[in-house]
């Protein structure tokens, strides 16, 4: 790939899927590698920090691809302490959805149900009607991109992934590592890749899966 672009990975979390992360890496190497905000979570870790081994391969797998000659670049994230207390309460019940989902994707495996079902992006697709009037981070980034006079925008934030053209202009959402896996990649003849990336270990068969379920694919 030309270009690798990763937000919201969240390290120093235990909500943080790093191992899935270092599959992805694994199979994607590129001349670029840009880190769009939320790489470390020093909000959480202020609580409490959380850094097993997996996440401090994350950092030296960055690290050395710096070192053998990919292009790294980093974007520091922040919140938006206008509405804190609203960004308190989401992070807490967003936390306990996404470890609730780690039973929910166990029990659904013991049943024989196929398929990745996230209840974490359920209830942002069901409430998210509901807080728009407080903030509509889409609406609020396309504004200043034609303000600036630019084409498009490559961010993340919202833990909502997604490739789309909004009024002649281009949206990109890289989307997290803490529910829903996804990445953007930039192929050499310029085209944006949406990929979803599922890819856990079978520890029980003693085995390893590298399998991205899904990758949306977008001309841009």
């Amino acid at each position: 790939m030309r270009s690798i672009f990763l937000s919201d990975i969240h390290l120093g979390t235990r909500v943080c899927q790093a191992e899935r992360l270092l599959s992805f890496l694994r199979h994607y190497d590129s001349e670029y590698l840009y880190l769009v905000g939320d790489i470390v979570d020093f909000w959480a870790m202020s609580r409490g920090i959380h850094w097993p081994q997996q996440q401090n391969t994350v950092v030296q797998k960055v690290l050395k691809r710096a070192r053998q000659g990919t292009r790294v670049i980093f974007v520091p994230g922040n919140h938006d302490e206008a509405h804190r207390w609203v960004a308190i309460l989401g992070d807490v019940a967003y936390n306990l959805m996404v470890r609730l989902n780690v039973w929910l994707s166990l029990a659904r495996r013991t049943l024989g149900i196929s398929g990745y079902w996230s209840l974490a992006g359920y209830a942002k697709r069901k409430v998210k009607s509901a807080v728009s009037f407080i903030y509509n981070f889409e609406d609020s980034v396309m504004h200043a991109v034609r303000d600036r006079g630019l084409d498009g925008v490559i961010c993340g934030h919202i833990h909502s992934a997604a490739i789309k053209d909004i009024e002649g202009l281009t949206y990109i959402n890289c989307g997290d590592w803490v529910d829903s896996c996804t990445g953007i990649v930039e192929h050499h003849d310029g085209r944006m890749e949406l990929v979803y990336w599922i890819a856990e270990p079978l520890q029980a068969a003693g085995l390893h899966a590298d399998l991205p379920l899904e990758a949306v694919n977008a001309d841009f």
